[in-house]
């Protein structure tokens, strides 16, 4: 069966999250002896690392262990360097060779500049010049037996960044450029103690697990295999002294509308009186096609969460097949007997019979008693079929539960299996506050059921609005804000026109009373930090978008709102999956790149971007995987049409798709056409990176890379070598009318007139 945009989007969205690998690099001088020839790698691969980070009173200490690999039959000599966070100071230092210890010291600028300046003439690769001008370390080490592994250990410590109540963790660790290899294993541990509590804790690099023992401590740890060194890791987290915390990240250039990104989060420790009383009402599927053990993980799973219920709920049961049974006419309140007895009732289900869903909703929502909109109220709604008894029209089915749902209950959904239409449990949960899960033929759905309703178990503020008429808010994701429960945090983004401080308020409810919290936040008129946040904000809106294009249909406006934001964020989507260049094709002959032409109106001049080895070493890299490029090699053209499918596995994975975008945390995009380099930004055009600042009418200068006139090129002019690390072929402006195209032609030397006049 061929594999089309579905599997594409589903393999990038769990393939290209390849996170960053070890910071410390051990380049490789030269083999001793050295009888015969030997392939040397540039960089020795990282067979494993542990990284652990403690913070405490604002101070970052890191310790981290690597295992460098020598895979040659040839003993080699090689330098460790290890570029520092700003202002760090290394406090310890372990290498031995054979029972000596090494000893290591801090560079001057100066020094590493000439060292990676000597790796980039050797290697012909100038990744490396990404870390010119940072603080590194360095220490030579002799001899590196063959098919060994040689330890290193360092330590130092550094201020954590803090701004507007947000602490910010930071570990360099992309070394992609340099190593050849993937990182073997990696893992990574932040410790974090905090005299004032601890709110949001977020990282948009890694999809990090966190645990917290109370509002002053918590553990965040990633660990992960065979990966791609891609990523310096990040890790944000907020104090607060209130009740909730709400800190803002914003970014801008300057004179377009900025991008934001919310973080709000109650307190961990809550008193079991602040906990909302709710209502949760159990919908479920009991016709035939639940038999084996469909019927007996659901039985479970509803046993479980009604002894999980709180004391001040209320909840109660319907099963349907072809007819519909209540547990009690009405909500009942969560007492020992009361839960007692629905366990009784839950025993009693057996799988026979059709599939009245019409029938189950209206029942569930006429129980539910009027003006119930100040308590929260949650339905779970869970069916392996399609409509069978009763009214069977999708639309019709929809179209009656908005009127019969005045008291706005939240309706959670989940298809179990592939018999069930995607569209109307999607929609059904979408158009009232919820949201819709699949559960795979080969899950449980005991696990999958308990492991949602722990989410949602203690409520603290229902019915979230956000106002803040100064900063002039656009375009914020997710456009309706859920509830916030115990132990979560949200993640809002959106787009901000406003400038200076501003007044922002998160009004709900707690408890039925009206709950208001004003903040100040301040919004930048310029900022270069937190480049991640577009594309965080990009995948929310692109998600938003195909999903009113599966719900509602297809329209011009909605399909190029997508394109052109998948080919600005490089975010793979059934409109833009012809990025993505089977592997193999050549790049563009050399000569003259054409300026400011490229992915606009030619999808099919993307040369090079397969990343095969004919390709140019700086393309930006296929979503990694050969499972994946096996799926791009199958991949069916026409597989919109799969997109907008109702009913099947094919529709199912596509909602998956949607959702997964949807939440994702990782600002990443799946192909990176664009990179943002201080206040430039460059994309992929033309198999170049192309600076956007340049246009055709510029004077083009053609420089050799690698030529004594490239070197002379990044002497004189230190403030570029971010953007001559990018790569080999490259569109640079240089001055006001000059552009310099860095390539496998062009000029070798350059006199002292002509570097002048590359500024003007």
């Amino acid at each position: 069966m061929k594999q089309g945009w579905l599997a594409l989007f589903l393999g990038v969205l769990v393939l290209s999250g390849s996170p960053a690998s070890a910071q410390g690099m051990l380049l490789v001088q030269r083999s001793i002896p050295r009888p015969h020839p030997v392939p040397i790698p540039p960089a020795l691969s990282i067979k494993s690392q542990r990284i652990n980070l403690r913070v405490e009173s604002g101070v970052v200490h890191a310790e981290t262990q690597q295992v460098f690999h020598n895979p040659t039959s040839a003993q080699l000599e090689g330098t460790y360097l290890f570029v520092l966070p700003e202002g760090a100071a290394v406090s310890q230092f372990r290498m031995q060779v054979g029972n000596e210890p090494v000893d290591g010291k801090m560079l001057s600028v100066e020094e590493a500049r000439r060292i990676y300046e000597s790796y980039v003439r050797r290697v012909i690769d100038p990744g490396i010049l990404e870390y010119v001008g940072r603080n590194t370390f360095q220490a030579r080490i002799f001899p590196i037996p063959p098919s060994s592994d040689k330890l290193v250990q360092i330590a130092y410590s550094h201020p954590a960044e803090f701004q507007n109540g947000v602490y910010r963790v930071h570990f360099p660790m992309k070394t992609d450029r340099v190593a050849a290899e993937p990182l073997g294993e990696l893992a990574v541990q932040v410790t974090i103690r905090s005299q004032a509590p601890i709110k949001a804790i977020y990282s948009p690099t890694h999809e990090v697990q966190v645990k917290r023992t109370d509002d002053h401590h918590a553990v965040v740890t990633f660990e992960a295999k065979d990966i791609r060194a891609d990523r310096d890791f990040q890790l944000y987290y907020s104090i607060s002294d209130r009740e909730f915390g709400a800190s803002m990240l914003a970014t801008r250039k300057s004179g377009e509308d900025g991008y934001f990104l919310l973080m709000l989060a109650p307190r961990r420790e809550i008193d079991a009186s602040q906990i909302v009383a709710k209502d949760v009402v159990f919908v479920f599927d009991t016709s035939g096609s639940m038999q084996g053990a469909k019927i007996e993980q659901a039985r479970r799973a509803l046993t479980t969460v009604l002894d999980s219920l709180n004391p001040s709920d209320r909840f109660n049961i319907f099963r349907f097949s072809s007819d519909v049974t209540s547990f009690q006419p009405g909500l009942q309140a969560a007492t020992p007997e009361n839960r007692r007895a629905a366990q009784e009732f839950v025993a009693q289900f057996r799988a026979v019979g059709g599939t009245a869903i019409y029938d189950a909703l209206t029942a569930a929502l006429e129980s539910l008693p009027p003006n119930n909109e100040r308590r929260p109220t949650f339905i779970l709604f869970m069916t392996d079929g399609l409509p069978t008894i009763g009214e069977q029209n999708v639309e019709k089915i929809l179209g009656s539960v908005a009127p019969k749902n005045a008291g706005r209950a939240r309706v959670f959904s989940f298809g179990v299996g592939n018999d069930v239409n995607t569209l109307l449990l999607d929609r059904l949960a979408r158009d009232n506050g919820g949201a819709a899960d699949y559960v795979a033929p080969d899950e449980d759905l005991e696990a999958k059921i308990g492991s949602f309703y722990e989410k949602i178990a203690r409520p603290v503020l229902a019915n979230l609005k956000l106002e803040a008429p100064g900063a002039q808010f656009a375009d914020v994701y997710p456009t309706r804000l859920p509830d916030l429960f115990a132990g979560t945090q949200l993640l809002v983004t959106g787009r901000f026109k406003g400038a200076g401080t501003q007044s922002l308020t998160l009004t709900g409810e707690m408890q039925g009373k009206p709950q208001t919290f004003p903040f100040q936040v301040a919004l930048p008129a310029q900022e270069r930090e937190y480049a991640f946040i577009p594309k965080l904000w990009a995948n929310r809106k692109i998600s938003y978008l195909l999903e009113e294009i599966r719900l509602h249909g297809e329209s011009a406006e909605l399909k190029d709102q997508v394109v052109k934001l998948s080919l600005e964020f490089g975010i793979i989507t059934p409109y833009t999956a012809y990025l993505v260049e089977e592997p193999g094709l050549v790049p563009p002959p050399p000569g003259p790149v054409p300026l400011r032409h490229g992915l606009e109106g030619a999808p099919g001049k993307m040369g090079g971007l397969g990343g095969a080895a004919q390709g140019p070493a700086e393309a930006p890299p296929p979503p990694s995987g050969e499972e994946l490029r096996r799926y791009m090699l199958q991949r069916d053209r026409a597989d919109g049409e799969a997109f907008r499918q109702q009913v099947g596995g094919r529709a199912v994975q596509a909602s998956k798709a949607i959702q997964q975008l949807r939440e994702q945390q990782v600002a990443e995009t799946d192909l990176e056409l664009v990179r943002e380099i201080d206040s430039r930004t460059f994309r992929w055009q033309q198999g170049a990176w192309q600076d956007q600042s340049a246009n055709a009418r510029m004077r083009v200068v053609q420089i050799k890379y690698g030529s004594e006139a490239y070197f002379a090129l990044l002497k004189a002019h230190p403030e570029w070598t971010r953007f001559l690390a990018q790569g080999r072929s490259l569109v640079l402006r240089t001055g006001r009318n000059t552009v310099a195209q860095i390539g496998e032609t062009g000029k070798e030397q350059l006199m002292p007139a002509e570097m002048k006049a590359l500024t003007r």
